[in-house]
């Protein structure tokens, strides 16, 4: 993070990346493609804040996976390793990921909030 912290524009970087998020929340009723939207513009933005953020391995592979149907697609983690994550439909991820010994997780979206799912008896 100290290369990012050296770029000239990274305050303004950051912001934008802010801005993104909040344009997100703005939306009232978020489709899946709004989501990956946003993805995307974010990390097209944190991609440039160091040449070390993305690196031309990162990147092929990023665009494999979009090119491949994924919607949106970066980087999680820091530090020199992490995880990609890809948000695509079903089947792709299958196609792409079933037989390379890697793990596909499958998630939704829980637009509700916080909430309460168990409560225990306090002594």
């Amino acid at each position: 993070i100290l290369d990012q912290l050296g770029n000239p524009n990274w305050f303004d970087k950051t912001s934008k990346i802010n801005d993104v998020a909040r344009d997100f929340f703005k939306v009232s009723n978020p489709s899946v493609y709004d989501l990956a939207t946003a993805i995307n513009e974010s990390w097209k933005i944190k991609s440039t804040l160091s040449s070390s953020t993305a690196p031309e391995e990162l990147k092929q592979i990023l665009d494999r996976l979009h090119s491949m149907g994924f919607l949106a697609c970066k980087l999680l983690g820091a530090g020199g390793s992490g995880y990609i994550f890809a948000l695509g439909q079903r089947p792709i991820q299958h196609e792409v990921f079933e037989g390379s010994g890697t793990e596909a997780l499958s998630f939704r979206i829980d637009w509700s909030g916080v909430s309460t799912i168990h409560e225990s008896e306090r002594s």
